[in-house]
């Protein structure tokens, strides 16, 4: 039998071992912080930024027309709801910030600063389920208007058993069975039960997996720390790792960069003092020209032989300051300190 100095000794191997088996993991809990431009840059190489009248800036991917989102990937059920995992290189951050809209017959990224496992809007009938993605408000609700919402081409449907595995083109219905789909399809919500019962969006989970005898499968979502970490080896199979930075700009500060990058300019280019001043009354720009003197006083030197009468006299030689060989040598000149802004 282990006497209780051996006791001590094993818990403490016990417990050293346990921390070093979750070290791996639990560094993953922590989102990382990001400069938007880095994914500015990343996706100018995969497609092309517009100025757009209504949302400023979008992102256009380099993708045939027929190309929609959420479709080439894999729906599974996570803490979050539904979470896609698309394989596009931009998958990352356009299925899960900001919001996809349709103009054109194209499909285009606005950006945005919140992330979320997915953003679309589920409908149902029969065998048959249907997504589509949508903008959504900070309360989940959707903005996009019923015209928006009726254009056919939008809808990705399939059956509802192929949730259980990746999805792709090859296994969505046609176009005749995608509208008589969408004439009699309903809203597609369910219950998800916690501490307290919450209305999600989408299926049911039981009843894509219903052949399985148990419970499906609720993924808890963690965070890697750069896009090409792998999940820490060890780590349960119900886990499943993201790359899902936090950016360092608000949703305005988001075009403020692109706006940077897209147009060359420099992140303190200001107007020049007559661009200001173009269309200001006579009494407006005099005191805006007093303002830029105050702040960017002009300094002259006087010429040592041109010193006002007014100039102070030499101090006598024989009179030391204990602070003479460090003072500089008055010029004459006033000098107003800049205004703190």
């Amino acid at each position: 039998m282990l006497n209780r100095k051996h006791m001590k000794y094993a818990l403490l191997i016990f417990a050293f071992a346990a921390m070093n088996a979750f070290a791996g993991i639990a560094p993953f809990t922590e989102r990382p912080r990001i400069d938007f431009d880095v994914v500015y840059k990343e996706l100018a190489a995969q497609g092309a930024w517009q100025k757009h009248a209504k949302h400023k800036w979008v992102f256009v991917p380099n993708a045939p027309d027929s190309w929609k989102p959420y479709r080439n990937g894999q729906w599974v059920y996570s803490n979050a709801g539904w979470l896609w995992r698309g394989k596009e290189p931009w998958s990352w951050v356009t299925d899960h910030y900001g919001a996809w809209i349709y103009e054109d017959k194209k499909w285009k990224w606005v950006p945005g600063n919140k992330w979320h496992a997915s953003s679309v809007l589920w409908q149902e009938a029969g065998d048959l389920l249907g997504w589509r993605p949508v903008m959504l408000d900070e309360f989940q609700e959707v903005l996009d208007g019923m015209d928006e919402l009726r254009i056919p081409e939008t809808w990705t449907v399939t059956l509802r058993t192929n949730l259980e595995h990746p999805v792709d083109q090859s296994l969505m219905v046609n176009d005749d069975m995608r509208d008589a789909f969408l004439l009699k399809a309903d809203a597609s919500y369910h219950v998800f039960r916690s501490y307290r019962e919450f209305e999600r969006a989408g299926p049911e989970p039981a009843k894509i997996w219903y052949k399985t005898a148990e419970p499906p499968i609720v993924y808890e979502i963690f965070t890697l720390p750069t896009p090409d970490t792998e999940p820490p080896p060890g780590a349960p199979s119900k886990n499943v790792y993201m790359y899902r930075p936090i950016f360092a700009q608000d949703k305005e500060g988001i075009f403020r960069r692109i706006a940077v990058n897209a147009e060359g300019r420099k992140t303190n280019d200001r107007a020049s003092v007559s661009q200001v001043l173009t269309g200001l009354s006579e009494e407006e720009k005099a005191k805006l020209e007093k303002i830029q003197q105050i702040r960017n006083p002009k300094i002259e030197a006087v010429p040592a032989d041109n010193k006002p009468e007014s100039a102070l006299p030499a101090p006598d030689e024989n009179v030391k300051s204990p602070a003479s060989e460090s003072q500089p040598t008055n010029t004459g000149s006033s000098i107003m300190p800049s205004r703190r802004r």
